[in-house]
C-alpha cells in the first residue's frame, strides 16, 4: 500500500480524531509518517497516546507469508501522557528496520536494544521489544492486497479490521500479493530486558517470561518512566 491506502485502513483501526505527522530521529536518516491519537485524561482514564506509523511499509524486510506473499509492517505503540512520544518511537522502530532489516527484522520477538535513546533522553523503559498486537479484541488487523477478477487489471484489498472486513474505499492498490500486518512496540527497562535474555540464555522463551512477568507484576507498559 502506499501512505494514503495505508490511512485508510488505520482510520478503520484507531479512534478518531488522528493527527498525522513526520518523524525522523536524525538529520541523515529517513522520514516517516504517523498518525496518532490521544486519549484518556477527561478524568475517567489515564492520558495516553497511541501512535501508527504509515509508511514503514515501504521498506522491504524480507518476510513471506507464503510463497509469493511478500509481508510488509507498519509499527504501532502506546505511551503514557499526551504528545509526541509515541509517533516518534514508531518513526525511530521504521528506521532502526530500515537501517538493516536482516538485523532488526520487524516480527515479535526482535529486540531494539536503545531505541529511546534516539527519541528521548532518560527514558526508563529505552528498550524495544516487538510483540504480536493486542490492542484489537478480535484479532490482528491485516491488508492483503490481491488482484481483481474483472479482467481489467483493478486490484482490491481484502482487508480485515477490528471488526471484521472493511471497505476498500474504491482503491486501486499498489502492491498485488502482498500483505501488511502491524508490529506492536513495547518499550521495556534494563531490568526487564535482563530477564528476556536471561531465559533467552538458558534455553527458554524470553519474550514469553518477560510478557508473564510484566502480567504477574502487573506494570504499566505504557509508562515509559516506570
Amino acid at each position: 500500500m502506499n501512505q494514503e491506502e495505508t490511512f485508510a485502513w488505520v482510520e478503520q483501526l484507531l479512534p478518531e480524531p488522528l493527527e498525522v505527522d513526520t518523524y525522523r530521529v536524525g538529520e541523515s536518516f529517513p522520514e516517516f509518517a504517523a498518525a496518532s491519537v490521544a486519549l484518556g485524561g477527561d478524568g475517567t482514564a489515564a492520558p495516553e497516546t497511541v501512535a501508527m506509523s504509515l509508511d514503514a511499509g515501504r521498506i522491504e524486510v524480507g518476510l513471506e507469508a507464503e510463497p509469493g506473499t511478500e509481508v510488509r509492517v507498519e509499527f504501532v505503540t502506546v505511551a503514557a501522557g499526551h504528545d509526541d512520544l509515541a509517533p516518534n518511537l514508531v518513526a525511530a522502530a521504521a528506521t532502526m528496520v530500515s537501517q538493516d532489516p536482516g538485523v532488526w527484522t520487524p516480527q515479535p520477538g526482535t529486540v531494539m536494544r536503545g531505541l529511546g535513546d534516539h527519541v528521548r533522553e532518560g527514558l526508563s523503559a529505552r528498550h524495544g521489544l516487538l510483540i504480536v498486537p493486542f490492542l484489537w479484541e478480535k484479532g490482528v488487523p491485516q491488508v492483503h492486497e490481491i488482484a481483481g477478477d474483472g479482467g481489467d487489471g483493478a486490484k482490491k484489498a481484502d482487508q480485515i479490521g477490528e471488526d471484521g472486513p472493511v471497505s476498500d474505499k474504491g482503491f486501486d492498490y499498489t502492491h498485488p500479493g502482498r500483505l501488511t500486518v502491524p508490529a506492536q512496540l513495547v518499550m521495556i527497562t534494563d531490568a526487564e530486558l535482563d530477564i528476556l535474555d536471561r531465559a533467552a540464555d538458558e534455553g527458554r522463551n524470553g519474550v514469553d517470561e518477560l510478557q508473564n512477568y510484566l502480567v504477574e507484576q502487573q506494570v504499566n507498559i505504557n509508562d515509559l518512566m516506570r
